[in-house]
């Protein structure tokens, strides 16, 4: 390829996908032509941060940052930061429960309204009896970890408003709660 051809299929790149894609692209291509010395700046060129880069030249969307993955880099050693926590928390001691098996043995109704509780979007003293002393027969180990499986975030102490229940349950972890989530946020 002419320097000029690989200069504007580059440009090309950039403006539809995004400048680490584009790199990535041209990463491809000089390989492809036999260039095998490549430094870690070429690395970091293709999957660093995008805060730096002009809104122009950021990757467009959540797919296109996995677009074209020519060295594996986000097959193999991104994780999925709602999964890491979710992880995690499914690691906690302390819980009543297999909360993996609860929530696979409930109907999705079940798991639904669950939800709507932990999340605070549904007041206790609206659910039935029977729901209240499900409630009552959890620890706050076993909030924690519910919070994350629906929120797929470790609970923040300040809360916010569209997640009422969100501060409640974080000032009411457990030691190794607050162990876990101060090492989940690094």
């Amino acid at each position: 390829m002419r320097t000029s051809q690989i200069e504007h299929e580059y440009d090309s790149t950039v403006s539809d996908f995004g400048r680490r894609v584009a790199n990535r692209w041209l990463y491809a291509t000089t390989k492809k032509a036999g260039k095998v010395n490549f430094a870690l700046a070429d690395f970091y060129a293709m999957y660093g941060s995008e805060d730096r880069l002009p809104e122009s030249e950021r990757t467009r969307s959540a797919d296109d940052a996995k677009l074209l993955d020519v060295t594996g880099f986000s097959d193999f050693y991104q994780i999925d930061r709602e999964q890491h926590f979710i992880n995690a928390a499914l690691k906690i001691h302390g819980t009543t429960r297999d909360w993996t098996a609860e929530l696979n043995a409930a109907t999705g109704a079940q798991r639904a309204y669950l939800g709507d509780i932990v999340l605070g979007l549904v007041t206790l003293d609206d659910a039935s009896e029977e729901w209240q002393e499900y409630a009552e027969s959890t620890n706050n180990v076993d909030a924690f970890v519910l919070f994350v499986l629906f929120a797929g975030r470790w609970p923040r102490s300040e809360g916010n408003r569209l997640l009422p229940n969100e501060a409640k349950v974080a000032n009411e972890l457990s030691g190794q709660a607050r162990v876990l989530t101060d090492q989940g946020e690094k």
